[in-house]
Protein backbone atom coordinates (compact mmCIF):
# COMPACT_ATOMS: atom_id res chain seq x y z
CA UNK A 1 0.00 0.00 0.00
CA UNK A 2 2.88 2.41 0.61
CA UNK A 3 3.43 2.97 -3.15
CA UNK A 4 0.08 4.79 -3.33
CA UNK A 5 0.92 7.17 -0.48
CA UNK A 6 2.14 10.68 -1.27
CA UNK A 7 4.61 12.71 0.76
CA UNK A 8 1.73 14.81 2.10
CA UNK A 9 -0.05 11.64 3.23
CA UNK A 10 3.08 10.49 5.08
CA UNK A 11 3.66 13.87 6.76
CA UNK A 12 0.01 13.99 7.82
CA UNK A 13 0.17 10.51 9.35
CA UNK A 14 3.43 11.25 11.16
CA UNK A 15 2.03 14.55 12.47
CA UNK A 16 -0.34 12.54 14.69
CA UNK A 17 2.70 11.48 16.75
CA UNK A 18 3.81 15.08 17.28
CA UNK A 19 1.37 15.87 20.10
CA UNK A 20 1.55 12.57 22.00
CA UNK A 21 4.01 13.73 24.68
CA UNK A 22 3.34 17.48 24.35
CA UNK A 23 0.40 17.01 26.72
CA UNK A 24 2.94 16.72 29.54
CA UNK A 25 5.99 18.62 28.31
CA UNK A 26 4.08 21.81 27.45
CA UNK A 27 2.53 22.11 30.91
CA UNK A 28 5.57 21.05 32.98
CA UNK A 29 7.38 24.43 32.70
CA UNK A 30 4.21 26.17 33.95
CA UNK A 31 4.03 24.30 37.28
CA UNK A 32 5.99 27.01 39.12
CA UNK A 33 3.73 29.69 37.67
CA UNK A 34 0.66 27.68 38.67
CA UNK A 35 2.04 27.28 42.20
CA UNK A 36 2.49 31.04 42.44
CA UNK A 37 -1.08 31.63 41.21
CA UNK A 38 -2.54 29.17 43.75
CA UNK A 39 -0.27 29.62 46.82
CA UNK A 40 -2.76 27.93 49.15
CA UNK A 41 -2.45 24.65 47.21
CA UNK A 42 0.40 22.21 48.14
CA UNK A 43 2.88 21.71 45.32
CA UNK A 44 2.26 17.91 45.08
CA UNK A 45 -1.34 18.79 44.22
CA UNK A 46 -0.18 21.34 41.66
CA UNK A 47 2.03 18.63 40.11
CA UNK A 48 -1.07 16.45 39.71
CA UNK A 49 -2.42 18.98 37.19
CA UNK A 50 0.27 17.56 34.93
CA UNK A 51 0.26 13.88 35.93
CA UNK A 52 -3.38 13.01 36.72
CA UNK A 53 -4.31 12.86 33.03
CA UNK A 54 -2.08 9.82 32.52
CA UNK A 55 -4.82 7.68 34.10
CA UNK A 56 -7.45 8.70 31.53
CA UNK A 57 -4.90 8.39 28.73
CA UNK A 58 -4.14 4.80 29.75
CA UNK A 59 -7.84 3.94 30.07
CA UNK A 60 -8.94 5.51 26.80
CA UNK A 61 -6.00 4.07 24.89
CA UNK A 62 -7.60 0.69 25.60
CA UNK A 63 -11.06 2.02 24.73
CA UNK A 64 -9.69 3.47 21.49
CA UNK A 65 -8.51 0.00 20.49
CA UNK A 66 -12.00 -1.40 20.99
CA UNK A 67 -13.69 1.49 19.18
CA UNK A 68 -11.39 1.00 16.18
CA UNK A 69 -13.21 -2.27 15.46
CA UNK A 70 -16.27 -0.31 14.35
CA UNK A 71 -15.08 3.29 13.87
CA UNK A 72 -12.36 4.36 11.44
CA UNK A 73 -9.02 5.31 12.95
CA UNK A 74 -9.11 8.66 11.17
CA UNK A 75 -12.40 9.52 12.89
CA UNK A 76 -11.02 8.53 16.30
CA UNK A 77 -7.96 10.71 15.74
CA UNK A 78 -10.06 13.70 14.66
CA UNK A 79 -12.35 13.38 17.70
CA UNK A 80 -9.35 13.00 20.02
CA UNK A 81 -7.58 16.04 18.56
CA UNK A 82 -10.75 18.14 18.88
CA UNK A 83 -11.06 17.21 22.57
CA UNK A 84 -7.35 17.95 23.05
CA UNK A 85 -7.52 21.45 21.52
CA UNK A 86 -10.83 22.44 23.11
CA UNK A 87 -9.63 21.41 26.59
CA UNK A 88 -6.53 23.54 26.10
CA UNK A 89 -8.58 26.65 25.31
CA UNK A 90 -11.01 25.94 28.17
CA UNK A 91 -8.11 25.42 30.61
CA UNK A 92 -6.76 28.88 29.84
CA UNK A 93 -9.98 30.38 31.24
CA UNK A 94 -10.25 28.34 34.45
CA UNK A 95 -9.52 29.79 37.89
CA UNK A 96 -9.24 26.87 40.30
CA UNK A 97 -7.01 23.84 40.71
CA UNK A 98 -9.89 21.29 40.84
CA UNK A 99 -11.30 22.70 37.59
CA UNK A 100 -7.87 22.52 35.92
CA UNK A 101 -7.44 18.91 37.05
CA UNK A 102 -10.84 17.96 35.61
CA UNK A 103 -9.95 19.74 32.37
CA UNK A 104 -6.69 17.80 32.15
CA UNK A 105 -8.47 14.51 32.86
CA UNK A 106 -10.81 15.20 29.93
CA UNK A 107 -7.81 16.16 27.80
CA UNK A 108 -6.41 12.73 28.64
CA UNK A 109 -9.48 11.22 26.97
CA UNK A 110 -8.47 12.96 23.75
CA UNK A 111 -4.84 11.87 23.97
CA UNK A 112 -5.93 8.31 24.76
CA UNK A 113 -8.12 8.16 21.65
CA UNK A 114 -5.27 9.43 19.46
CA UNK A 115 -2.23 7.58 20.82
CA UNK A 116 -2.88 3.98 19.67
CA UNK A 117 -3.90 5.20 16.23
CA UNK A 118 -0.61 7.04 15.64
CA UNK A 119 1.16 3.70 15.09
CA UNK A 120 -1.95 1.92 13.79
CA UNK A 121 -2.21 4.33 10.84
CA UNK A 122 1.41 3.61 9.89
CA UNK A 123 0.75 -0.13 10.04
CA UNK A 124 -2.44 0.34 8.01
CA UNK A 125 -0.88 2.11 5.07
CA UNK A 126 2.72 0.87 4.91
CA UNK A 127 4.44 -2.49 4.75
CA UNK A 128 7.84 -4.12 5.25
CA UNK A 129 10.93 -1.95 5.66
CA UNK A 130 9.01 1.24 4.91
CA UNK A 131 6.63 0.47 7.76
CA UNK A 132 9.50 -0.26 10.19
CA UNK A 133 11.28 2.94 9.15
CA UNK A 134 8.15 5.04 9.67
CA UNK A 135 7.49 3.46 13.08
CA UNK A 136 10.97 4.74 13.98
CA UNK A 137 10.15 8.13 12.50
CA UNK A 138 6.92 8.21 14.52
CA UNK A 139 8.85 7.65 17.74
CA UNK A 140 11.30 10.35 16.70
CA UNK A 141 8.51 12.82 15.93
CA UNK A 142 6.88 12.20 19.33
CA UNK A 143 10.20 12.97 21.04
CA UNK A 144 10.62 16.06 18.87
CA UNK A 145 7.18 17.21 20.00
CA UNK A 146 8.16 16.68 23.62
CA UNK A 147 11.36 18.68 23.14
CA UNK A 148 9.52 21.54 21.40
CA UNK A 149 6.85 21.45 24.10
CA UNK A 150 9.48 21.98 26.81
CA UNK A 151 11.14 24.84 24.93
CA UNK A 152 7.93 26.62 23.92
CA UNK A 153 6.34 25.89 27.30
CA UNK A 154 9.19 27.62 29.11
CA UNK A 155 8.73 30.77 27.03
CA UNK A 156 4.95 30.79 27.48
CA UNK A 157 5.19 30.20 31.24
CA UNK A 158 7.32 33.35 31.51
CA UNK A 159 4.21 35.26 30.37
CA UNK A 160 1.48 33.30 32.13
CA UNK A 161 0.54 29.66 32.71
CA UNK A 162 -2.66 30.41 30.79
CA UNK A 163 -0.64 30.69 27.59
CA UNK A 164 0.64 27.14 28.11
CA UNK A 165 -2.95 25.94 27.89
CA UNK A 166 -3.54 28.07 24.79
CA UNK A 167 -0.54 26.26 23.29
CA UNK A 168 -2.58 23.04 23.20
CA UNK A 169 -4.68 24.66 20.47
CA UNK A 170 -1.89 23.57 18.12
CA UNK A 171 -3.91 20.34 17.98
CA UNK A 172 -6.20 22.06 15.48
CA UNK A 173 -3.30 22.37 13.01
CA UNK A 174 -2.76 18.61 13.24
CA UNK A 175 -6.55 18.20 12.95
CA UNK A 176 -6.48 19.89 9.53
CA UNK A 177 -3.51 17.80 8.36
CA UNK A 178 -5.31 14.61 9.36
CA UNK A 179 -8.60 15.77 7.85
CA UNK A 180 -7.11 16.47 4.44
CA UNK A 181 -3.99 14.29 4.39
CA UNK A 182 -4.87 10.95 5.99
CA UNK A 183 -6.82 8.57 3.71
CA UNK A 184 -9.89 6.94 5.15
CA UNK A 185 -9.59 3.19 5.77
CA UNK A 186 -12.32 0.79 6.85
CA UNK A 187 -12.26 -0.24 10.50
CA UNK A 188 -9.96 -3.24 11.15
CA UNK A 189 -8.42 -3.17 7.66
CA UNK A 190 -4.70 -3.45 8.26
CA UNK A 191 -1.98 -3.38 5.65
CA UNK A 192 -4.25 -4.83 3.00
CA UNK A 193 -4.06 -8.23 4.70
CA UNK A 194 -7.21 -10.35 5.21
CA UNK A 195 -8.74 -10.33 8.67
CA UNK A 196 -9.51 -13.66 10.30
CA UNK A 197 -13.18 -14.44 10.71
CA UNK A 198 -12.89 -15.46 14.36
CA UNK A 199 -10.79 -13.61 16.99
CA UNK A 200 -7.88 -15.34 18.64
CA UNK A 201 -5.98 -14.69 21.85
CA UNK A 202 -2.88 -12.56 21.81
CA UNK A 203 0.31 -14.67 21.71
CA UNK A 204 1.90 -15.37 25.08
CA UNK A 205 5.16 -13.75 23.88
CA UNK A 206 3.29 -10.48 23.33
CA UNK A 207 2.65 -9.89 27.02
CA UNK A 208 6.31 -9.16 27.65
CA UNK A 209 6.10 -6.14 25.31
CA UNK A 210 3.76 -4.02 27.50
CA UNK A 211 6.06 -4.73 30.45
CA UNK A 212 9.13 -3.71 28.44
CA UNK A 213 7.65 -0.48 27.11
CA UNK A 214 6.24 0.47 30.53
CA UNK A 215 9.64 0.01 32.19
CA UNK A 216 11.43 1.89 29.39
CA UNK A 217 9.07 4.86 29.72
CA UNK A 218 9.32 4.74 33.51
CA UNK A 219 13.11 4.95 33.27
CA UNK A 220 12.97 7.69 30.63
CA UNK A 221 11.13 10.00 33.06
CA UNK A 222 13.55 9.57 35.96
CA UNK A 223 15.91 12.35 34.90
CA UNK A 224 13.16 14.85 33.95
CA UNK A 225 11.56 14.44 37.39
CA UNK A 226 14.87 14.81 39.26
CA UNK A 227 17.19 16.86 37.07
CA UNK A 228 16.29 20.39 38.19
CA UNK A 229 16.83 19.59 41.89
CA UNK A 230 19.97 17.54 41.19
CA UNK A 231 21.48 20.04 38.72
CA UNK A 232 20.94 23.18 40.75
CA UNK A 233 21.29 21.60 44.20
CA UNK A 234 24.72 20.16 43.34
CA UNK A 235 25.74 23.30 41.42
CA UNK A 236 26.46 21.26 38.31
CA UNK A 237 26.04 24.24 36.00
CA UNK A 238 24.19 27.47 35.40
CA UNK A 239 20.38 27.56 35.23
CA UNK A 240 20.68 28.66 31.60
CA UNK A 241 22.21 25.27 30.71
CA UNK A 242 19.56 23.26 32.57
CA UNK A 243 17.01 23.51 29.78
CA UNK A 244 19.54 22.41 27.18
CA UNK A 245 20.67 19.52 29.35
CA UNK A 246 17.11 18.29 29.85
CA UNK A 247 16.28 18.73 26.14
CA UNK A 248 19.10 16.34 25.23
CA UNK A 249 17.02 13.40 26.46
CA UNK A 250 14.16 13.95 24.03
CA UNK A 251 16.52 15.34 21.39
CA UNK A 252 18.44 12.06 21.25
CA UNK A 253 15.17 10.13 21.38
CA UNK A 254 14.13 12.10 18.29
CA UNK A 255 17.43 11.30 16.55
CA UNK A 256 17.29 7.61 17.52
CA UNK A 257 13.88 7.22 15.91
CA UNK A 258 15.05 8.67 12.62
CA UNK A 259 18.24 6.60 12.42
CA UNK A 260 16.65 3.38 13.71
CA UNK A 261 17.16 1.49 10.44
CA UNK A 262 20.87 2.38 10.50
CA UNK A 263 21.15 1.40 14.18
CA UNK A 264 19.61 -1.98 13.39
CA UNK A 265 22.14 -2.48 10.57
CA UNK A 266 25.04 -1.73 12.93
CA UNK A 267 23.97 -3.74 15.99
CA UNK A 268 21.71 -6.25 14.20
CA UNK A 269 20.30 -8.78 16.71
CA UNK A 270 22.28 -7.15 19.51
CA UNK A 271 20.36 -3.84 19.33
CA UNK A 272 18.24 -4.51 22.43
CA UNK A 273 21.32 -5.49 24.45
CA UNK A 274 23.19 -2.38 23.29
CA UNK A 275 20.21 -0.09 24.03
CA UNK A 276 19.72 -1.44 27.56
CA UNK A 277 23.45 -1.03 28.16
CA UNK A 278 23.25 2.61 26.98
CA UNK A 279 20.44 3.35 29.43
CA UNK A 280 22.27 1.70 32.35
CA UNK A 281 25.54 3.47 31.46
CA UNK A 282 23.73 6.81 31.11
CA UNK A 283 22.26 6.61 34.60
CA UNK A 284 25.62 5.50 36.00
CA UNK A 285 27.43 8.46 34.43
CA UNK A 286 24.86 10.93 35.79
CA UNK A 287 25.04 9.38 39.28
CA UNK A 288 28.77 10.16 39.31
CA UNK A 289 28.55 13.51 37.49
CA UNK A 290 30.12 16.62 38.92
CA UNK A 291 30.05 18.76 35.77
CA UNK A 292 27.75 19.64 32.88
CA UNK A 293 29.61 17.49 30.34
CA UNK A 294 29.07 14.29 32.31
CA UNK A 295 25.36 14.99 32.80
CA UNK A 296 24.96 15.71 29.09
CA UNK A 297 26.74 12.46 28.16
CA UNK A 298 24.42 10.55 30.47
CA UNK A 299 21.33 12.22 28.98
CA UNK A 300 22.55 11.40 25.46
CA UNK A 301 23.00 7.72 26.31
CA UNK A 302 19.61 7.40 28.04
CA UNK A 303 17.80 9.32 25.30
CA UNK A 304 19.30 7.29 22.47
CA UNK A 305 18.69 3.99 24.25
CA UNK A 306 15.06 4.82 25.02
CA UNK A 307 14.48 6.24 21.55
CA UNK A 308 15.73 2.99 20.03
CA UNK A 309 13.88 0.54 22.28
CA UNK A 310 10.41 2.10 22.04
CA UNK A 311 9.90 1.75 18.26
CA UNK A 312 11.51 -1.69 18.38
CA UNK A 313 8.71 -2.82 20.69
CA UNK A 314 6.13 -1.75 18.10
CA UNK A 315 8.08 -3.43 15.30
CA UNK A 316 8.24 -6.65 17.34
CA UNK A 317 4.50 -6.33 17.90
CA UNK A 318 3.84 -6.47 14.15
CA UNK A 319 5.97 -9.64 13.97
CA UNK A 320 4.29 -11.45 16.89
CA UNK A 321 0.65 -10.45 16.69
CA UNK A 322 -1.80 -11.72 14.03
CA UNK A 323 -3.13 -8.93 11.84
CA UNK A 324 -6.69 -9.12 13.20
CA UNK A 325 -5.41 -8.52 16.77
CA UNK A 326 -2.93 -5.72 16.12
CA UNK A 327 -5.35 -2.94 16.99
CA UNK A 328 -5.94 -4.52 20.40
CA UNK A 329 -2.21 -5.01 20.96
CA UNK A 330 -1.42 -1.41 19.98
CA UNK A 331 -4.01 -0.14 22.46
CA UNK A 332 -2.45 -2.23 25.23
CA UNK A 333 1.06 -1.01 24.39
CA UNK A 334 -0.09 2.62 24.29
CA UNK A 335 -1.78 2.22 27.66
CA UNK A 336 1.38 0.61 29.09
CA UNK A 337 3.48 3.60 28.03
CA UNK A 338 1.31 6.01 29.99
CA UNK A 339 1.12 3.69 32.98
CA UNK A 340 4.91 3.99 32.97
CA UNK A 341 4.59 7.78 32.88
CA UNK A 342 2.14 7.72 35.79
CA UNK A 343 4.06 5.15 37.82
CA UNK A 344 7.58 6.56 37.66
CA UNK A 345 7.12 8.94 40.60
CA UNK A 346 5.61 6.19 42.77
CA UNK A 347 8.36 3.69 41.92
CA UNK A 348 11.00 6.25 42.82
CA UNK A 349 9.20 6.95 46.08
CA UNK A 350 9.08 3.22 46.90
CA UNK A 351 12.78 2.79 46.09
CA UNK A 352 13.61 5.70 48.37
CA UNK A 353 11.50 4.29 51.20
CA UNK A 354 12.86 0.77 50.79
CA UNK A 355 16.51 1.87 50.96
CA UNK A 356 15.91 4.92 53.18
CA UNK A 357 17.63 7.12 50.62
CA UNK A 358 15.89 9.71 48.43
CA UNK A 359 19.02 11.45 47.17
CA UNK A 360 19.03 12.00 43.40
CA UNK A 361 22.45 10.38 42.94
CA UNK A 362 21.21 7.25 44.68
CA UNK A 363 18.08 7.20 42.49
CA UNK A 364 20.15 7.48 39.32
CA UNK A 365 22.40 4.66 40.55
CA UNK A 366 19.35 2.50 41.34
CA UNK A 367 18.12 2.86 37.76
CA UNK A 368 21.65 2.26 36.47
CA UNK A 369 21.56 -1.10 38.25
CA UNK A 370 18.14 -1.71 36.71
CA UNK A 371 19.54 -0.92 33.27
CA UNK A 372 22.44 -3.33 33.75
CA UNK A 373 20.06 -6.06 34.96
CA UNK A 374 17.95 -5.48 31.83
CA UNK A 375 21.14 -5.74 29.76
CA UNK A 376 22.01 -9.08 31.36
CA UNK A 377 18.47 -10.36 30.79
CA UNK A 378 18.53 -9.27 27.13
CA UNK A 379 21.94 -10.89 26.67
CA UNK A 380 20.76 -14.15 28.23
CA UNK A 381 17.68 -14.17 25.99
CA UNK A 382 19.83 -13.51 22.92
CA UNK A 383 22.25 -16.33 23.75
CA UNK A 384 19.37 -18.72 24.49
CA UNK A 385 17.72 -17.97 21.15
CA UNK A 386 21.07 -18.42 19.38
CA UNK A 387 21.48 -21.92 20.88
CA UNK A 388 17.94 -22.91 19.77
CA UNK A 389 18.69 -21.74 16.25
Amino acid sequence: MNKKMSGFNTVSILSVSLLIYVSGSLIAPALSSLAASFPETPFPTIRMIMTSMYITIAAFALISGKLAKTISKKTLVLVGLAIYGICGLVGAKLNSVPALMIDRLVMGVGVGLVFPQANALIIDFYEGKTRDKLLGYGSGVSNLGSMLGSIVGGSLAAISWRWNFVGFASAFVIFLLVLFGVPSAPARKIGGEPVAASPRSLPKQFWLLPLYVCLVQMAALVTPTNMAVFYLGNQIGSPALLGITMALLTGLGFLAGFVLTHTLKIFKNWTVVASCLMIGAGFFVISKANNVAMVMIGQILIGFGQGTLTPMVFIKNTQLVPVELRQRSLAILSSAIYLGCFGTSYVQKWIGQLFHNTDQRFMFMAFAVGGFIATAAALAAKLASSKKA
